[in-house]
């Protein structure tokens, strides 16, 4: 968000910081939300496994906020509910790169917003059969992000690092949990976790123990000839960068 539109937030009771309801911002914002994809990476932000930029998610946010609070109490049902699927196509525009998680989890929380929005509206204007479908989009977004964690957990090895020196790791994670890492990088079906499991093989490649170095190097060799260039390009860069000691410590105190 730029430093002249966030001079521009208004505080909301509910929402907390947003855009006033005729914000330029938001009349510009609105037909990006019509597109079929919207691209982070390679183009803007490199591939650098733990070391790979995030976008600022605080503009979608507060974009998908701004919008529901402009229509919350909106007289007009067609343009409310214009909004709210706005928040949601955006939503899905953040989960369709597939290339980290915490973008995927940012699109699932503008999903909800939007789908409980419409859920209420609906219920207001009397419309029994867009609240049920509205519902039942809303109630699949807890069990996809604990989905999503329960295969991120299969394949992180961040809880098993240690610091045993001042610039020294030890990794304690055994050959099953590194053939579990190799199987999801190879198959998974979401790039996110392949690209997850290809950062946690990166760990492997400099801090596992001689023969699992071997093993997670080969799988990368692989990988970085996959025809996917976002896998090809995280392959290529865990095998050949080691990870920084301070950022490693760091995301494994997540998983402690």
């Amino acid at each position: 968000m730029t430093i002249t539109a966030i001079k521009r937030y208004v505080d909301h009771p509910i929402l907390g910081n947003i855009l006033p309801a005729d914000d330029p911002l938001l009349r510009e914002a609105e037909p990006w939300c019509d597109q079929a994809t919207m691209r982070f990476y390679p183009e803007f932000f490199p591939i650098e496994g733990l070391s790979t930029p995030i976008p600022n998610l605080i503009v979608p946010i507060t974009l998908a906020k701004s919008w529901l609070a402009r229509c919350m109490t909106a007289a007009d049902d067609a343009a409310a509910l214009s909004d709210f699927r706005r928040a949601i196509r955006l939503g899905r525009l953040l989960r369709q790169e597939d290339v980290t998680i915490v973008a995927d989890l940012a699109g699932f929380c503008r999903i909800r917003v939007g789908t409980e929005a419409i859920y209420d509206r609906a219920r207001a204007m009397g419309d029994t059969r867009l609240a049920l479908v509205a519902a039942a989009v809303a109630s699949e977004v807890a069990p996809q992000k604990l989905l999503t964690h329960e295969r991120l957990a299969e394949v992180t090895l961040l809880g098993d690092i240690e610091a045993i020196g001042s610039n020294q790791l030890q990794l304690s994670a055994n050959d099953a949990e590194i053939n579990t890492a190799i199987e999801a990088a190879k198959t998974s079906l979401d790039r996110r976790l392949r690209g997850e499991a290809i950062v946690n093989l990166g760990i492997v490649r400099f801090w596992g123990t001689p023969p699992q170095q071997e093993l997670a190097r080969r799988a990368l060799d692989e990988l970085a000839t996959s025809p996917d260039p976002i896998i090809a390009e995280a392959a290529r860069y865990n095998r050949d960068n080691q990870p920084p000691t301070a950022e490693l410590l760091d995301a494994a105190q997540v998983f402690k």
